[in-house]
């Protein structure tokens, strides 16, 4: 039940506070069993239904767009806003790289521009929500 989605919402949570190792197995149970559910629906749908999804519709967004999703709750700081920015305008930009590699190129990018700021003393200053 470990997905990219489950994990940062746990973890985000559990930087805000949540104390106690049970209650954090509690809430990743919490947040991730409904999202794994939802997956296997979806993915027996797409199975059954995906040859009837017309060929112009540009589903190839979907992935880089959860990513996008997800980086907003890590936004916490210069470097890590740089990083986001970066890695989300080039996984976008990368979206009609075979094998989804837009999104592989996307992440070391922001990774790379993030830690050239943070290097760099950018660190300290944090971004507000």
């Amino acid at each position: 039940m470990l997905t990219d989605q489950a994990f940062a919402l746990s973890v985000t949570r559990y930087a805000e506070g949540l104390e106690g190792v049970e209650r954090k197995r509690w809430y990743y149970l919490g947040t991730a069993l409904p999202l794994w559910v939802v997956w296997q629906i979806c993915t027996v749908a797409g199975a059954l239904a995906g040859t009837q999804v017309p060929a112009w519709l540009p589903l190839g967004f979907a992935v880089p767009l959860t990513f996008l999703a997800l980086l907003v709750p890590a936004v916490e700081s210069r470097p890590t806003l740089v990083a986001a920015l970066v890695g989300g305008g080039v996984a976008t930009a990368g979206v009609s790289l075979p094998f989804n590699l837009g999104l592989l190129v996307g992440a070391v990018a922001g990774v790379v521009a993030g830690t050239v700021l943070a290097e760099r003393g950018w660190g300290d200053v944090e971004v507000g929500h």
